[in-house]
């Protein structure tokens, strides 16, 4: 077929651009909706990774129809479906993902995004393009939760008053009662009181190693010290944050901890996105509280800009 020529789409009759097209097991999507907040550390629009929801245009060979028109929300990244970890049953770890790009390095929103339908989720009625785009995160919170058996632990501490925290501390408050949220913003923080969690400024609390569990969501240079600090004697910290000491001797002190008190450090990078919207479609994560600016789909470069600032703790962008 020459470039720039038109397919048709069998089920509609109507032309389809080549660029619109999806291939075998595909969908392209027209994002409506994008959450963007600020990487742990860094200040560069880079470190700005936007989550998003849309709604399916065409979809490609071996895809059921009934996907077309679906709302769905994406992951960050779609998964080869051939490596070891894909062919293993375990995509989220994909040894060479796509990343999806619904940003592009012009800061200009994409009109169509291609991913593979088996990566996607529907959103249910009751879960709105507002809460969807949550639901990775969301999602990276429960698979966190479930790893963590937080059930019957006595003492489970959240740090950090950003959005991923606040979504940490709702989902692994409905599992265990006596979690607990640390910051440093009482604005953010203090969110806690309309959800019933247990909240304090980091600087009130002691450091007498007695928490059962430490989920670290802040991503501050002493967040692992801090952890470590806060845990008890065969304790477990999970990371759901990348991390930079300050210095060495900081990374070091918290390190011979770990070994010296034989804590659990567990990592969590991905979680099910079904999940997520099952979690989000319960009604027990709420969301609103936590968009803190809005723009429209023109204002893509100015959401970056408000989302590298500490005063937002997520910043939507409308594209419907």
């Amino acid at each position: 077929m020459p470039k720039g020529s038109m397919s048709v789409d069998a089920s509609t009759g109507a032309e389809v651009p080549p660029d619109r097209r999806a291939g075998r097991g595909m969908a392209v999507i027209r994002p409506t909706r994008l959450l963007m907040w600020r990487g742990p550390g860094a200040r560069e629009a880079s470190a700005v990774v936007p989550r998003a929801v849309g709604v399916i245009e065409s979809i490609g060979e071996g895809v059921e129809r009934c996907w077309r028109g679906r709302r769905v929300a994406m992951p960050l990244c779609a998964p080869c479906a051939g490596c070891a970890s894909c062919c293993g049953g375990i995509p989220d770890h994909c040894l060479s993902p796509r990343r999806l790009d619904v940003v592009s390095e012009g800061a200009r929103a994409a009109e169509a995004v291609h991913a593979p339908v088996s990566a996607l989720a529907v959103l249910p009625a009751q879960v709105d393009d507002d809460a969807g785009v949550f639901a990775w995160d969301v999602a990276r919170v429960v698979h966190a939760a479930a790893r963590l058996h937080l059930e019957g632990k006595p003492y489970v501490t959240v740090l950090g008053d950003n959005a991923l925290g606040l979504l940490a501390a709702q989902v692994m408050s409905a599992r265990n009662a006596s979690v607990r949220c640390l910051g440093r913003r009482a604005r953010f923080y203090s969110l806690c009181e309309k959800w019933g969690v247990k909240h304090r400024h980091l600087d009130e609390v002691g450091r007498r190693q007695d928490q059962d569990v430490v989920v670290e969501c802040s991503g501050e240079a002493t967040s692992l010290a801090t952890a470590t600090a806060l845990v008890r004697v065969l304790g477990k910290i999970a990371l759901l944050r990348a991390w930079s000491p300050e210095d060495a001797t900081s990374a070091s002190g918290a390190i011979e901890a770990i070994i010296r008190r034989e804590l659990a450090v567990i990592g969590v990078s991905g979680g099910r996105l079904a999940d997520g919207v099952a979690a989000l479609a319960g009604g027990g994560v709420e969301t609103a509280s936590l968009v803190t600016r809005r723009f429209r789909g023109a204002d893509v470069r100015q959401a970056i800009r408000a989302a590298l600032d500490d005063e937002h703790l997520a910043v939507l962008v409308d594209l419907a």
